[in-house]
């Protein structure tokens, strides 16, 4: 829900209703920010009315899955000035943690 209520009332018309959006967060590739070990956002990079940021996430299995996500300013109200979700795209295949080395004996 607090997702949802953060996404631009342009991307809640693709993705809604909210059920729609629910199942839609817990398949892939999304189901890994619903229950993360780990998050890293990194510093947005903005433009005009526009930002992006790299999200990490560390999933239950340790699986590393990165997002892009794109922010728009929104013009009209009742979000008036609002930075909110256009889109959240996957950055790159999901990749297994790598493994710590065996002690040695």
């Amino acid at each position: 829900l607090q997702c949802f209520c953060l996404a631009s009332p342009g991307n809640r018309v693709v993705t809604g209703p909210l059920e729609r959006f629910g199942q839609m967060v817990r398949n892939e590739p999304y189901h890994c920010m619903t229950r993360p070990r780990a998050v890293l956002i990194g510093r947005p990079q903005q433009g005009e009315g526009v930002a992006r940021l790299l999200v990490t996430v560390i999933d239950e299995q340790h699986n590393i899955r990165a997002f892009a996500f794109v922010l728009g300013r929104q013009q009209e109200p009742p979000f008036k000035d609002c930075w909110m979700t256009e889109a959240v795209l996957s950055a790159f295949p999901q990749t297994p943690a790598p493994l710590a080395p065996e002690p040695k004996a």
